[in-house]
């Protein structure tokens, strides 16, 4: 699957000017993946508000879990339709370009949703293409703008783009204790560029998202007639992973999108006035004013100082919708107590010290706090990242490092089976 993503991220879209620029843009550009992950994420998006605002019901069957994903399959192909007509009518000449590029990303879609069935259907190590893409795609930017070799003019000469190869120059050209200072100086603070301030926040980021993952509360268990069977059944406090982040980013992501066009359109309009003024800086739109200014993410420390009010309402915003969201994804994702609850008595567990009838109750002491605190736990991390300046995204940085977490945890389960099966 892996390697299939980042083919279809370097395969060039036929029929699309080398020029062409849009909104609908959320992959790398001109290529099969110019949609990226945005439909998928945006059904699911679409999905658990329905189920948020009890739009939609989805009890504990395998039934209904199994409709639910089949209805937002279905939804990430008509949204996929529709960016895709959006998109190659900007991007085209031509009406056999046109129906070519929506052609192009229509298989895209569908080559996803069959990619992501088979790794749900216990074909992969588990996880699912969305959060392996982003990954993948937000490991190999860092990775990029950290070793790239490329030389780039930003207006103090031409200079390489990664800051380890800069580092490197600087140093080498430096003649004196001085020469070498401002080098050092230069290297790490450097504007426009990846610089080691950037560096050192962003694995200061990741060092704080392992720690964070890695608290957890062992409830004991054991099975009610095999005394000898017992263990225990973790509680993380990212109980809902990095699924929350993720879907707040494509929400804000679309409200951007909607607010920008409407600007761009109807510049006068009160409506798109209230909804977000943009302005573009340094090659990129941001917004100004109205609702897209005060649910936007504050991207420095003077940011945060210069504009408290913005910063607590964007702080308020993004810590309820993604507690919001991982409440919604544990009932999706056949986590939640009532779903727990079932699974220990179909496999005869109970905790231990109490009844069988206790299980419910007992679960409810920590799993409802541990999503309370864990999607907040992320909303703050990614509001952190942002002012702290992390290379890339900063939920894109959060969703790598957890996804990174959950197949190390998954490697680590099957080596133990291994090994047990083994010794046996």
């Amino acid at each position: 699957s892996l390697s299939t993503l980042l083919l279809l991220s370097r395969l060039p879209l036929y029929g699309v000017r080398p020029s062409a620029t849009s909104l609908m843009s959320q992959g790398p550009r001109g290529t099969f993946m110019e949609l990226g992950m945005g439909p998928t994420i945006s059904a699911s998006v679409v999905m658990q508000l329905m189920m948020v605002s009890k739009l939609l019901r989805c009890d504990d069957v395998q039934q209904d879990r199994e409709r639910l994903r089949r209805g937002e399959q279905l939804l990430s192909f008509v949204i996929t339709l529709g960016q895709a007509i959006v998109y190659a009518v900007s991007a085209t000449s031509g009406r056999v370009g046109t129906v070519a590029v929506v052609l192009q990303l229509l298989f895209t879609n569908t080559l996803l949703i069959v990619l992501d069935e088979a790794m749900q259907s216990g074909h992969g190590l588990g996880g699912a293409v969305t959060s392996l893409f982003i990954a993948a795609q937000s490991s190999e930017y860092v990775l990029w703008k950290v070793f790239s070799p490329v030389t780039i003019d930003v207006g103090r000469g031409a200079e390489f783009e990664g800051v380890l190869p800069a580092l490197v120059q600087r140093v080498s050209q430096s003649r004196s204790p001085g020469q070498l200072l401002r080098a050092l100086s230069y290297v790490t603070t450097r504007p426009h560029l990846v610089n080691l301030c950037n560096v050192a926040a962003t694995a200061c980021m990741i060092a704080l998202v392992v720690y964070l993952d890695g608290c957890h509360v062992s409830i004991p268990v054991h099975h009610k007639d095999r005394a000898h069977a017992h263990g225990t059944f973790p509680v993380k406090l990212m109980y809902a992973s990095a699924t929350p982040v993720m879907l707040y980013s494509m929400l804000l992501t679309n409200f951007n999108a909607i607010s920008l066009a409407l600007h761009t359109r109807f510049p006068e309009h009160a409506l798109a006035w209230a909804l977000g003024g943009w302005t573009h800086l340094d090659g990129r739109a941001r917004p100004t004013s109205g609702l897209a200014y005060y649910v936007s993410a504050p991207e420095s420390a003077w940011e945060v100082i210069h504009d408290l009010p913005r910063t607590c309402i964007h702080v308020l915003v993004i810590t309820t919708v993604c507690v919001l969201f991982a409440n919604a994804w544990s009932d999706l994702s056949n986590t939640s107590v009532a779903a727990v609850t079932k699974r220990f008595e179909h496999d005869g567990l109970v905790i231990r010290g109490f009844r069988d009838s206790s299980t419910r109750r007992e679960l409810n002491r920590y799993v409802p706090v541990a999503l309370v605190l864990g999607g907040r736990s992320l909303a703050l991390l990614t509001v952190l990242a942002g002012v702290m300046g992390v290379i890339g995204s900063p939920a894109g940085i959060v969703m790598t490092v957890a996804t990174m977490q959950h197949y190390r945890a998954v490697f680590r389960s099957n080596a133990n089976r291994a090994h047990a099966r083994f010794e046996m």
